[in-house]
């Protein structure tokens, strides 16, 4: 572990680093859990969104009970390469006014993590005063690897004088690096969080009105009980998550393939946009399949350009399904499996591919996931994750536990060394209002 230097100064200590100072922008920032109240019933108010929109009138809100500690915050980039180091800004605590910060609990004690997909990068560790104004907190980057993620654990709290709410009010990144800055990138980004703040009541309404068929229990979700286990633990999960890989590959390979016509598109949960993927397919009782004319369907093509020249671009496409259907008069299915394909250029050329497989139970929901990311920029990054989702009496999805496998490869795609390999599992538990 590296231990940083924080700097308790709203200004940048110069001569810290080699290079210019720029700042970055988060395509969105995620939480492991969030507060729902009569303030917030439908995700209007305490997003972890909030520490992205440059104002200490809002902030990100935990949402479990207790303090707040072990919470973690996430914060979402494009691919990072050829830095020395991140310089992170928080607001800490709720700072709209003397009294709310006084009276909300913010965290002490922190770790800073970079990840690049789910493989770790860098980390450092600091101590946040509960006072108005910016905290920097230095994460260097040793080799200059990329990173994609910024995550921010509370380790410890000072409690709050009323509340046990934990709140960050705003997180500002500034990067040390060779890579060429291109503003009219960041900016997008940064536009892209404050358009979604803006429609942050209208969504509230869209929220309000969801059917009674939302196939989860709650709109929110809340991660509990994440382990990273070592030894013949680490090694036995390993050999879990390779095992359901292959069976992804062997889905992927079903002869039976279909364009799929999705019935009603549901939201994921909050804390869980990483299911985003799949929620075409989780209206079964509304999808439908025509015969598979082309491979691929183009999504979405996405394009920013700057008067200089400077801008980025981002296409996706989405393949055909491959289904398996549960009975020979097609009535039912068993699973389907497909792949996403993502390029573009914003810091960097990047690509990311995407295979997912969805499997269903005798009655026709999701009961399992398996999901593969293989992405490349300046180095490679793969992973697995299994995810069996867990119904109610009414059908509803009530938790979802998730297992992980991650790593890396510096020289190009392809299984990493052992000693890169990082396998967690955690539960995911639905809360909140559907």
């Amino acid at each position: 572990m590296t231990i940083g230097t924080l700097l308790l100064t709203m200004l940048c200590l110069k001569g810290a680093s080699a290079g210019e100072l720029r700042p970055i922008y988060p395509r969105q920032v995620t939480a492991t859990s969030m507060l729902r109240s009569d303030w917030n019933k439908y995700e209007e108010n305490y997003h972890p969104n909030y520490v992205a929109d440059d104002n200490p009138a809002t902030a990100w809100v935990e949402g479990v009970e207790g303090d707040g500690a072990h919470e973690r915050l996430r914060l979402e980039l494009s691919s990072i390469p050829k830095a020395r180091a991140l310089h992170v800004s928080i607001r800490n605590g709720y700072q709209k006014s003397d009294k709310l910060l006084e009276a909300n609990a913010a965290p002490e004690k922190v770790r800073v993590t970079l990840f690049n997909g789910p493989n770790f990068v860098s980390e450092t560790e600091a101590t946040l005063r509960r006072t108005m104004g910016w905290q920097e907190i230095i994460v260097p980057v040793e080799g200059g690897r990329t990173f994609n993620a910024v995550q921010i654990v509370t380790q410890t709290v000072h409690p709050g004088s009323k509340y046990t709410d934990l709140c960050i009010s705003d997180v500002s990144l500034r990067l040390d690096s060779d890579q060429p800055y291109r503003a009219a990138v960041e900016n997008a980004n940064r536009q892209a969080v404050l358009a979604w703040i803006a429609g942050r009541q209208q969504q509230a309404a869209v929220n309000a009105s969801k059917p009674a068929r939302y196939p989860f229990a709650g709109a929110q979700s809340r991660t509990q009980g994440v382990q990273e286990p070592q030894g013949a633990e680490a090694e036995a999960l390993q050999a879990e998550l390779l095992r359901a890989e292959q069976r992804l590959d062997a889905l992927l390979a079903a002869p039976d393939r279909a364009r799929p016509i999705p019935g009603r598109t549901f939201s994921p949960p909050d804390g869980l946009e990483e299911l985003a993927p799949l929620m075409a397919f989780f209206d079964w009782e509304g999808l439908r399949f025509e015969p598979a004319a082309e491979r691929w369907d183009v999504e979405e093509l996405q394009s920013n350009v700057h008067p200089r020249g400077e801008g980025g671009w981002v296409r996706s496409q989405r393949s055909n399904v491959a289904v398996v259907w549960a009975d020979e008069a097609m009535s039912r299915i068993k699973s389907l499996a497909w792949q996403t394909l993502e390029v573009g250029e914003e810091r960097v050329s990047w690509r990311t591919q995407g295979d997912y497989a969805l499997i269903f139970d005798d009655k026709g929901r999701p009961k399992r996931a398996i999901v593969r990311s293989r992405e490349s920029a300046t180095e490679f990054s793969e992973g697995v994750v299994v995810y069996d989702f867990e119904t109610d009496a009414g059908g509803r999805i009530r938790s979802v536990s998730r297992r992980s496998l991650g790593w890396y490869n510096e020289e190009g795609p392809g299984r990493a060394p052992p000693a890169t390999l990082r396998a967690s599992r955690s539960t995911v538990e639905l809360i909140g209002e559907p």
